[in-house]
């Protein structure tokens, strides 16, 4: 027990990239295959290993939202609860988080740095893990910094499920005769941990609080701590007809794979610094020089981290090279089978990626996958990361919970042969479907190049899915409308004094047929720069009255004005936001 990812490795290392590991099972261990095995549509479902993972309450099963094997219980459960972990909501819980921080500091400081004392730091990063997601979950810790141990032990008892379930998991059906034995449960009743018995008493008492208040949940603007368990009690609150074991659920998760998973990461840092000193030094260094230019405060924001690229890189290069979970994430090829990689795995059978193995693969991390590299992570960076550290993390940072996605057939999503699946309907179509998924009702729209072409059909198709919608360089584009080259060769020559050379022809038949209201009736920015000869700025004035709320703002660039002029489109975009906000 405990070596599943090191075997995982060897026999990838020894048989290739797809290797059966069982009578019915095959492990995968390219990177390039998660999308394949658990990708949005992939239609594979969990395995049998994850109901081991359920809780047993009071002759009760619990399932949770990452161990249900139940696709519609597991969207019941998150739909509630969903955006409570999106960037822009876990930066509510910061305060929370900064205060275990700097107990955390000044213990190890009075423990250890003044009495010039060994610390095993690894038990003590497993303390400030459990501590702080107590922190953030019940705005009240367990006590494991204070007191400086296993409290109640804790960890030990966590640690012992652990290596159950990674037992037990691979033979589910001895779960059935014993820990989830009604049976054996009526004869010898299991104690409950101690983490668990401490979250079912917060729980239990949280609930009386609220029952004896009319004041309802507590606000994010009442100036009391706002915890996770706030939240999940306000969800139940506004959703009276789910059942009170979700609120149980969500908080366990909470407390047992918040905390661990946490434990882990952190020592997986600590870990790779200590053994290459090197990249230790850098750190320290890039620490130093931003305290010095007064760019980080004492308990670093994650503001300010922002700008911490070689920690952020080392943070990364430990996530890959030591996963928090070193065994596969299995599930079950649907009917009719599934071809991944080029091998046909029929139906039935239980596949799963190991991160440990993919993490490796050369393919994708280079012929030193096997090495420590935090440098990996610093390359010149692509356009799309470019716009992510000017525009995604600036509006981030602003408290907007923020999805981006790739165009079909760009970047790492699915490329179809097949022309009919390009259709303009049908990949918008298919960007409301991962806006169900992730339980969001509405977004501002923002768009780039030929990313304008889909946006305008979103918001002809789905307007009601969109509070606004911004088009940057390129502007709305009216349904139905053929691309007429000399019309735009002509303006083109006029504005640029030269003709672009290309062929473009978009099967626009699924557009005229549904004769789409070419009115945008949403609020609608577009923002144009002056300089740009691709798209040029008179392109507009074709659909300027197409648009009654239009406001347009020119940038004194090219193509490319998010680049180009990032600090004034990303003001733009915040007033124009602010100013719709306001009215929604």
């Amino acid at each position: 027990m405990g070596h599943a990812h090191s075997h995982d490795i060897k026999l990838h290392r020894k048989y290739g990239d797809t290797v059966r590991i069982g009578p019915n099972a095959v492990s995968i261990g390219s990177a390039t295959a998660t999308k394949a095995v658990y990708g949005i549509g992939a239609g594979l479902r969990k395995s049998d290993l994850y109901p081991v993972q359920y809780s047993y309450s009071n002759g009760k099963l619990i399932p949770g939202i990452f161990t249900t094997t139940d696709e519609r219980l597991n969207k019941d459960m998150k739909r509630p609860v969903s955006n409570l972990y999106s960037l822009s909501n876990v930066l509510h819980h910061e305060g929370l988080v900064d205060h275990t921080i700097e107990l955390f500091i000044s213990e190890l400081k009075r423990k250890f740095a003044d009495t010039d004392s060994a610390c095993n730091i690894d038990d003590w990063l497993h303390f400030f893990a459990f501590d702080v997601m107590s922190e953030v979950t019940f705005a009240r810790r367990i006590g494991f910094i204070e007191r400086g141990t296993d409290v109640d032990g804790t960890i030990a008892g966590i640690w012992k499920r652990f290596r159950y379930f990674g037992i037990v998991g691979q033979m589910p059906w001895l779960d059935k005769l014993w820990d989830k034995s009604p049976l054996i449960n009526a004869l010898l009743p299991a104690k409950s941990s101690a983490i668990v018995t401490f979250t079912f008493m917060q729980i239990k008492k949280r609930i009386e609080d609220f029952k004896n208040t009319t004041e309802g949940p507590i606000e994010k603007n009442s100036g009391q701590p706002i915890d996770f368990f706030s939240q999940f009690l306000k969800a139940k609150f506004n959703h009276p007809e789910i059942p009170d074991w979700y609120l149980t659920s969500w908080t366990t998760s909470n407390m047992l794979a918040g905390s661990d998973s946490t434990a882990v990461y952190l020592r997986s840092i600590i870990y790779y610094l200590l053994k290459n000193p090197k990249s230790y030094r850098k750190v320290l260094e890039e620490l130093s020089d931003h305290e010095n230019t007064g760019k980080i405060s004492k308990v670093i924001t994650w503001a300010e981290a922002k700008s911490l690229n070689y920690l952020d890189a080392c943070i990364k290069e430990a996530g890959r090279l030591h996963p928090v979970v070193g065994q596969q994430f299995e599930r079950v090829a649907p009917i009719g089978g599934i071809t991944v990689n080029g091998h046909f795995i029929p139906e039935g059978t239980v596949v799963g990626i190991n991160p440990w193995v993919s993490h490796r693969d050369k393919t994708v991390f280079g012929d030193d996958a096997e090495a420590w590299n935090p440098d990996r992570w610093l390359v010149e960076k692509s356009e799309q990361h470019r716009m992510e550290s000017s525009m995604l993390v600036y509006f981030s940072s602003k408290g907007f919970g923020i999805l981006a996605v790739d165009l079909l057939g760009y970047g790492d999503t699915d490329k179809p042969l097949s022309a009919s699946e390009y259709k303009t309907k049908k990949i918008a179509t298919e960007i409301i479907e991962i806006l169900n998924l992730e339980n969001i009702r509405k977004v501002h729209g923002v768009a780039h190049d030929f990313g304008s072409l889909l946006l305008s059909r979103i918001a002809n198709y789905y307007p009601d899915r969109l509070y606004t919608t911004t088009f940057l360089a390129v502007p709305y584009s009216l349904p139905g409308q053929k691309f007429d080259l000399a019309k735009v060769n002509a303006l083109t020559k006029q504005v640029a004094g030269f003709e672009r050379n290309r062929i473009k022809n978009y099967d626009y038949d699924d557009e005229i047929t549904a004769e789409l209201d070419p009115t945008l009736s949403l609020p609608t920015l577009v923002i144009q720069g002056s300089e740009d000869k691709i798209a040029v700025s008179q392109l507009l004035d074709f659909v300027r009255s197409y648009i009654p709320h239009l406001r347009s703002r020119p940038v004194p660039t090219g193509h490319w004005v998010h680049l180009e002029a990032k600090d004034t489109v990303n003001q733009y975009l915040e007033e124009f936001f602010s100013e719709c906000q306001a009215s929604i």
